[in-house]
């Protein structure tokens, strides 16, 4: 049962994190910029500075595009054989850019969110 529990919880606290809201309550805004963690949760006061995502978000952003990308751009070169590379690069460069850019606050706010659904912390500073 506590399993069962556990495991809803935390397929709950990743959705909070994936809309960029408080892993605690669902309320309060994760983030108080693009990608700065509000330390203090303006609803339920939880320390959400305390959960570290330092490599995972960006890692996790790169492999979800990544995997987005590839397949779209090996499928426009074979529908349009004859598109020069110049062409390829003005359509998915940007188009990369934009979604990297998108989805890193989101990835992000999951990752804290399975931080702070296991307790894992910041090391202290010396």
């Amino acid at each position: 049962m506590d399993a069962e529990k556990n495991g809803k919880k935390i397929w709950q606290k990743i959705g909070w994190g994936l809309r960029r809201r408080c892993p605690h309550c669902g309320i309060g805004k994760l983030f108080r910029g693009y990608l700065t963690v509000e330390a203090i949760c303006p609803q339920c006061h939880a320390d959400n500075g305390k959960f570290p995502s330092d490599d995972a978000a960006p890692y996790f952003t790169l492999l979800v595009v990544g995997h987005i990308m590839v397949p779209a751009l090996l499928e426009i070169g074979r529908i349009f054989p004859d598109l020069s590379v110049f062409w390829q690069l003005l359509i998915f460069l940007p188009l990369t850019a934009i979604l990297t850019l998108a989805l890193l606050p989101v990835v992000k706010g999951g990752v804290i969110a399975v931080a702070a659904h296991f307790g894992v912390k910041r090391a202290p500073l010396a």
